[in-house]
């Protein structure tokens, strides 16, 4: 009997802590208390009727007083796509502890709370917000995490962590005006946890094991954008305010576990590959 009662309680501890994924105030809690360990500073960037936008800045410089290169990273756009909030929680508590001296970090855990606490991927405006990075008409919301990632650039390198309903493993959007590709880099760090996925075409882009490269000098990508909204990613390469910016997308159908590390080990290894980078 006492078995069994050890075992319902480790079944509902998982279930309670898969349902928290949902949870504002839980996701800031753990933001919070990972920051203070790494020595990010909060940032408020907005409140809204649905919970607070909250970035995680470095403070200083570098430990040798040097200049350090900067990172964005975002997740929790969509409501469906909790794993990358979870992805980024667990790096900060995590790993991410091996890159506060090196790097520069602007960090926004849960862009979208409203969203993430409905489980929808429109926020509680009935918006798709990362179709709204060039909407003419105000956005709170939208226009103060803009003016708040302003402040904090330019980046060497922008990581927005997505997922798919359809994926049938792990994808990314690469736009990249800086040189050398680190796309497929970024999909082998994260096969120990999840395959890359083998579409040759994703939401009707062109796609080769995982990696579907971009150009905002396309014709096709120029007309899409103007028929569909400008995302995030787009919005930071054309404002100039990232040269790299990836776009990774987990398949929501899979474990979340899965999910949260296999985005996690991605974006260690695009830290490993700007340091290094910029070491050279």
């Amino acid at each position: 009997m006492a078995k069994s009662q050890s075992n319902r309680g480790r079944v509902k501890a998982a279930a309670d802590w898969r349902h928290r994924l949902h949870d504002p105030a839980f996701i800031a809690r753990r933001a919070a208390a990972a920051a203070r360990k790494l020595g990010l500073r909060r940032r408020v960037l907005a409140r809204t009727g649905e919970g607070v936008i909250e970035a995680y800045e470095s403070v200083g410089q570098g430990v040798r007083g040097e200049v350090r290169p900067r990172v964005y990273l975002s997740a929790g756009m969509h409501g469906d796509e909790a794993g990358g909030v979870e992805a980024i929680l667990r790096w900060m508590e995590g790993k991410g502890n091996r890159w506060a001296a090196q790097v520069d970090f602007t960090l926004v855990p849960c862009i979208n709370p409203g969203a993430i606490r409905g489980n929808t991927r429109n926020g509680p405006d009935g918006l798709d917000w990362n179709r709204g990075f060039a909407w003419t008409a105000p956005h709170a919301a939208i226009d103060a995490l803009k003016a708040g990632v302003r402040s904090r650039g330019p980046f060497d390198l922008a990581l927005l962590l997505h997922e798919d309903y359809d994926g049938c493993g792990l994808y990314l959007y690469e736009l990249n005006t800086a040189g050398e590709s680190w796309g497929n880099a970024l999909l082998a760090a994260a096969l120990p946890f999840l395959p890359s996925d083998g579409r040759a075409s994703i939401d009707g882009s062109r796609s080769k094991g995982g990696l579907i490269a971009r150009s905002l000098e396309s014709p096709t990508l120029r007309a899409r954008l103007a028929h569909y909204g400008v995302p995030e990613a787009a919005w930071l390469v054309a404002t100039r305010l990232a040269p790299r910016v990836y776009t990774l997308e987990a398949p929501s159908e899979f474990d979340v576990e899965r999910r949260a590390d296999g985005l996690r080990a991605a974006v260690d290894r695009a830290l490993t590959l700007l340091v290094e980078e910029k070491g050279r």
